[in-house]
């Protein structure tokens, strides 16, 4: 190994035929340019030589007058001090030929080694704080109105002692990202530990910056690519070179030690305490960077801002997952209402399917770090609902020093238990290694998730044109609790949006198969522990994957999960998110000429209790009861194979519209059999609504549960005789609260539905906007959708 280790120190300190000891540094490239366009990189690139022949101070003459010709330069970067060749090819612009800012170094070994790497950070230090990452962080120099390199540890000690309790800005460049930040640390020598900054730097060969990590390579501790972990018999001479001194300092306290390698052929070199830093009235930078440096490091700040969203490493198994960015970019996903329009009841069992439609109502989450947020372990969490009062929601997240992360509500103040677990169980599944200090998180709903009719003059009837007329999210005269749900599935899809948009956030891509299936878990998995109990999962399916039939998950998946606060509860939910699930979500799209539209009845019905009730039933029923389950079961998807029989239908020619027009006009249950293909699918399809009815009416008859109440079977069977209309129920668990009808979507089929809900008299019935709509979760435009809340 040490064989090795020699080899490597002469490779880089002995001279070569062309010297690379000095050069000309790039101080700025500008955009789209040849240099651009070449990869050249400013700050970490020398240009060390020109067209195969050495270089020296002059030679920029040369690159000065050569507009027009093309150039092959020789380039050595910093970051693994890798030289590589590119050719440029100069314009001629007079001012910027090869559209980079150059200055003459005489010492590039000296550059390299002007940083410090961080080796450790401790739990709870100013470092820690700060948001500093150990082995990927590199500190590059001073960020403060004299921007400059930090030219060795006595420096660095000078400037730490010159801020003490005061904000240090310091450039941070990390080697996982590469990218380039500004982090402002508070140095304290009373955090409650040992020195000023609470963290291990090491500077000198062993701690340069490396080459920048490929796609998918792994993670690498500092060694690891100057020895290839071969042993030999060899002393060991040549030790690690920690030099830095004040790290192991106790004279002033100010850093912590650096940690000593596992490896025995390591050794640390004896520390030496450096003289006191100096008081004075200017903080000490250590020695001037190049103005046009100045530029580099604004750029950086941007490309670290830019790269909020998407772009970090595609992780290998066993890595460490890679720290976010700070994010400055705020972004939104949506989630959809939905309707179980067959399975009621049945999608309890995986032994049957649930036909479950998308609504075109959604429910929003915007994630954005506050304009002052800076990477740190903690962060301090907001979530609005600015549509209901008092519906303001305070957590703090804190990064542990084992696996995990822990999401307390505010000391003060309300809490809201899905927006709480979803936040604690999507963070600690990412498990960042860093967090944004402030995250303001705002929740916006569709007005049809709630009734609208306090938004109403006493004794007005709600109808189309009024709804219409109301802003796109409403606010409603009352707190959340107190809202009037539609039953629409609210609390799926705010669970749902919020678990996209915080992965999201995070970088993680759910536009895909994979990212919705991941969205999926982690929602299931929260919904489920707000709720207390594990339900079907079908409203959390159709939030994350549209319209579908669905089958459930055995129970067992996510009772894998222990309590939050036990110490597998990272490992376990790790494991059962990134899981196959046995479970099915099949697409599914409407027919073309068809439309669910549906109805808010102003009652309500208690879901759990109708449940308890009819699983009940069925577990004491004996072979009575499981024949009924079984036959509506057959009768639901016999409703689907209908629907995707007009569906198919519908593709093969323009004939379809004409008929499904046509049809418009019918009374459906009056279609002869036999008077078309359309016809008769659309007749099928209509009695089969009876039939699942009159099961549900049965099973409701057996267990005491008013599964489909008398005045909603009255109001129903006024619906289904309108002309046009094709089927009506109770959707989900029934009950008094909603009805759906299933339309032609032609004439005036939608109007006289409407009428025979204004004109009943058993029960105020209002008209919702949503529709069927076959997408799930969806990425939005967040700063559309924060102008409108």
């Amino acid at each position: 190994m040490f064989s090795r280790f020699k080899n490597l120190v002469s490779a880089v300190s002995a001279p070569t035929a062309r010297s690379t000891e000095q050069g000309f540094q790039v101080l700025k490239v500008n955009p789209d340019s040849t240099a651009d366009q070449a990869g050249i990189e400013a700050y970490f690139d020398f240009i060390v030589g020109l067209n195969g022949e050495p270089i020296n101070e002059y030679t920029l003459q040369t690159l000065q007058s050569t507009r027009g010709t093309t150039l092959s330069v020789d380039v050595l970067s910093i970051k693994g001090g890798i030289t590589r060749t590119a050719t440029l090819t100069a314009s001629y612009s007079a001012s910027a030929a090869l559209g980079m800012s150059l200055q003459w170094c005489t010492d590039i070994q000296a550059v390299a080694d002007s940083v410090f790497h961080i080796l450790e950070v401790q739990e709870g230090s100013p470092a820690h704080d700060a948001g500093l990452e150990p082995f990927g962080d590199y500190i590059l120099g001073f960020a403060g109105d004299n921007i400059g390199a930090i030219n060795g540890e006595t420096a660095l000690g000078d400037l730490i002692g010159s801020y003490l309790n005061l904000p240090l800005p310091l450039y941070i460049y990390n080697h996982y990202l590469n990218i380039t930040r500004q982090v402002n640390i508070i140095p304290s020598r009373n955090w409650g530990g040992p020195g000023a900054l609470g963290a291990g730097i090491g500077t000198g060969i062993l701690h340069r910056i490396p080459a920048p990590l490929k796609t998918g390579e792994r993670m690498q501790a500092p060694g690891e690519t100057l020895f290839d972990g071969a042993q030999t018999d060899e002393p060991g001479e040549f030790l690690t070179p920690a030099d830095m001194a004040v790290a192991g300092s106790t004279a002033d306290g100010m850093f912590s030690p650096p940690p000593i390698a596992d490896d025995p052929g390591f050794e640390a070199l004896p520390m030496q305490t450096p003289p006191p830093p100096r008081r004075t009235g200017r903080p000490p930078t250590g020695g001037r960077v190049a103005s046009g440096l100045d530029d580099y490091f604004k750029e950086q700040e941007q490309k670290s801002k830019e790269l909020d969203v998407g772009g970090v490493r595609t992780p290998v198994p066993g890595d460490l997952p890679p720290p976010p960015k700070a994010h400055s970019t705020a972004v939104a996903v949506s989630a959809p209402a939905k309707v179980l329009l067959a399975g009621g009841y049945l999608v309890l069992d995986p032994a049957f399917s649930g036909f479950v439609l998308g609504l075109s109502a959604r429910i929003y989450a915007v994630v954005r770090a506050s304009d002052s947020a800076v990477s740190s372990h903690r962060s301090v969490i907001t979530v609005t609902s600015p549509q209901f009062h008092e519906a303001r929601w305070g957590y703090t997240a804190k990064r542990l020093d084992v696996e995990g992360i822990t999401v307390e509500p505010a000391s003060t103040g309300s809490t809201n238990p899905y927006v709480h677990l979803a936040l604690l169980y999507v963070l600690t599944y990412l498990a960042p290694r860093s967090l944004p200090s402030e995250l303001d998180i705002t929740i916006l709903a569709a007005n049809d998730f709630y009734s609208q009719r306090d938004s109403l003059a006493p004794g007005q009837a709600i109808t189309t044109t009024h709804l219409e007329s109301l802003p796109r999210f409403n606010k409603l005269p009352c707190k959340i609790t107190e809202a009037h749900k539609t039953g629409l599935g609210s609390s799926a899809a705010l669970i749902t949006s919020l678990t996209g948009a915080l992965l999201t956030f995070f970088g993680r891509d759910i536009t895909n198969v994979e990212g919705k299936r991941l969205a999926h878990n982690l929602a299931q998995a929260s919904h489920c522990s707000a709720q207390g109990k594990i339900g079907s999962g079908f409203d959390v399916a159709s939030a994350a994957f549209g319209s579908c039939v669905y089958t459930r998950f055995a129970p067992s998946v996510l009772s894998a999960i222990p309590e939050p606060a036990s110490n597998d509860f990272y490992t376990q939910l790790t494991k059962v998110v990134e899981a196959e699930w046995e479970m099915k979500a099949e697409s599914f799209e409407m027919p073309r000429g068809l439309r669910v539209i549906m109805g808010d009845v102003d009652a309500g019905s208690a879901t759990p209790g109708m449940v308890k009730n009819v699983l009940k039933w069925k577990s004491e029923g004996g072979e009575a009861a499981q024949k009924v389950w079984s036959e509506l079961g057959e009768k639901n998807m016999e409703v689907v194979a209908l629907l995707r029989g007009l569906k198919k239908a519908s593709e093969e020619g323009p004939a379809y519209d004409e008929e499904i027009r046509a049809f418009g006009g019918k009374k459906i249950g009056e279609i002869l059999e036999t008077e078309s293909t359309v016809g008769g699918l659309l007749r099928a399809l209509y009695h089969k609504f009876l039939e699942v009815r009159a099961l549900l009416r049965l099973i409701g008859e057996q267990s005491s549960t008013a599964i489909e109440p008398e005045t909603q079977t009255a109001l129903l069977d006024l619906c289904i005789d309108v002309p046009g209309v094709v089927g009506a129920g109770v959707p989900g668990a029934g009950g008094y609260d909603a009805i759906f009808c299933l339309v032609i979507e032609s004439g005036d089929t939608i109007g006289n539905v409407r009428k025979v809900w204004g004109s009943w008299d058993k029960a105020k019935v209002g008209p919702l906007l949503a529709r069927e709509e076959k997408e799930g979760l969806r990425v939005e435009d967040a700063g559309a959708l924060l102008t409108e809340a």
